[in-house]
């Protein structure tokens, strides 16, 4: 039970007071999961698809509102979360969310400024087939359009990687880029038609992926376009912080709503921010050194409780 002392950090404390406990499941010394039971006032509370009301155990009691997924950097997602989360039968089926939510949906490896700095890099993505932008938006799109559910809205939320594709769209030199040159000055002529027109809020990324495939129900968010589910702001990657500084967990924690983030590819709790790990490969060659990274999403319950969940291998509990 709650008991802090009258100060302002006692305040703060009972604030983010919650009635849980973490659920331990052993499968074998090699294979556990972990997650969080975080009680109502009367200290019922759900996990994963089941939930515990005044001491009864109701099975497969209701859906989950919401999934907000792991960064996704498609051409680098791993594939035991491919299989374990998006293929038919994973994750997404089994708890059937109301809402689920896209960070860094393309990697956008093939325009990353990052990438073009390097004639390294960009002569091993030529050696594997990773330089042309369209193809790798196509793939994102597809993937997209393959993770769609009846039942499920899907929301892209405006990520740094994301943002890749105008910052290209603003640097490229058409006149050396064979490959992608014509594909640029397409997108360029119609970014610059849009704001022509007046359209200030005109989304270049968004528009070139719904060109890729049967996506017009897939909702994208905008710079700073809040979105709400209940109590949950989910509109937030994690990149930008306050005031145009560099995002942190401290920074959202002084946000009046709970926020769910990604971008760091970590997952993490702090007060009343959660934040994802990443859907990619745990190995992307500039994470040098130690590494924090996993393959954790955040589910959010009908009652706008959270957990995260983490995979071992393609696994996320011990009967999925």
């Amino acid at each position: 039970m709650p008991d802090y002392l009258p100060h302002a950090t006692g305040r703060q404390a009972e604030h983010h007071h919650s009635l849980g406990a973490v659920l331990l499941e052993f499968v074998s010394s090699d294979e556990f999961y972990c997650r969080h039971l975080l009680g109502d006032e009367e200290g019922n509370f759900y996990d994963l698809r089941n939930y515990v009301e005044n001491g009864e155990v109701y099975l497969n009691h209701s859906d989950v509102k919401a999934i907000t997924w792991a960064d996704i950097h498609v051409d680098e997602l791993d594939e035991w979360v491919e299989e374990g989360c998006f293929k038919r039968g994973g994750m997404l089926d089994y708890l059937n969310p109301e809402y689920q939510f896209f960070h860094d949906i393309s990697d956008n490896g093939a325009s990353s400024y990052h990438n073009r700095k390097s004639g390294f890099e960009m002569h091993r993505r030529y050696q594997i087939e990773r330089t042309n932008v369209q193809e790798e938006l196509k793939r994102a799109a597809a993937f997209l359009e393959d993770t769609k559910r009846d039942g499920t809205t899907s929301i892209v939320v405006s990520s740094n990687h994301d943002k890749f594709f105008e910052r290209w769209l603003e640097t490229i030199n058409w006149t050396t880029d064979y490959e992608n040159g014509p594909y640029a000055i397409h997108w360029i002529d119609e970014y610059l038609t849009a704001l022509t027109n007046g359209e200030e809020d005109y989304n270049v990324f968004e528009n070139a992926m719904r060109a890729e495939a049967d996506i017009e129900d897939v909702v994208f968010l905008k710079d700073d376009e809040s979105y709400m589910v209940g109590e949950i702001e989910y509109g937030q990657h994690g990149h930008f912080g306050a005031n145009g500084s560099r995002g942190s967990m401290r920074a959202f924690t002084h946000m009046g709503p709970k926020v769910n983030i990604g971008h760091s590819h970590a997952a993490e709790i702090m007060e009343g921010v959660y934040r994802t790990g990443t859907s990619s490969g745990l190995d992307l060659g500039y994470n040098k050194g130690l590494s924090s990274w996993n393959h954790a999403h955040i589910i959010t319950y009908p009652n706008d409780k959270r957990t995260i969940v983490t995979l071992v291998g393609r696994k996320w509990c011990s009967e999925c």
